[in-house]
């Protein structure tokens, strides 16, 4: 961007690459190889990443003084995505946890302390690892909706000129 002042197509692959690693986070499974989630979260870091800032610069661009902007749709992306999460971690916890002496307790802790996890017995942290597992693919599902919106939208952006190119 800072040699061509342009930012459009720059744009374009980022969301490309955004929604690439958020639809392979999607058919991630609990048997998968260790990498992969590395990896597919590398295609989803370099496409959020980019796109984060192709899409401040078009932003800047167009607007001469309101800076809150910037951050709206990045808000209300991660606000809902940590709602889903802990709505749904938390329904499965109770159904894996509900018959567990001390049941409620141990939700509340492994609903904000992963590390738990490895306290737990064998039994138990297969079904709490199933749990984590079924709300991360739902906040998967969610960010991938959220990358093809947001893929569109760019579809519609203006290139305006950067000033400092």
């Amino acid at each position: 961007m800072k040699i061509t002042g342009q930012y459009y197509v720059l744009n374009i692959f980022a969301e490309i690459f955004n929604l690439l690693g958020s639809s392979l986070l999607v058919i991630l499974g609990t048997p998968s190889p260790s990498w992969k989630p590395f990896l597919y979260l590398a295609f989803t870091g370099i496409g959020f990443g980019a796109a984060w800032v192709t899409n401040l610069m078009g932003t800047l661009s167009a607007i001469n003084d309101d800076y809150r902007v910037r951050a709206i749709g990045t808000t209300i992306g991660l606000t809902t995505s940590t709602a889903v999460f802990q709505s749904i971690l938390k329904t499965n916890l109770h159904g894996v946890l509900k018959n567990t002496p001390g049941g409620s307790e141990l939700i509340n802790t492994l609903s904000t302390d992963f590390s738990a996890v490895q306290t737990l017995d064998s039994e138990l942290k297969l079904g709490v690892q199933e749990a984590y597992m079924k709300a991360l693919y739902r906040v998967y599902y969610l960010c991938t909706a959220e990358c093809i919106v947001a893929a569109i939208s760019s579809l519609f952006m203006k290139e305006y000129k950067i000033a400092d190119a």
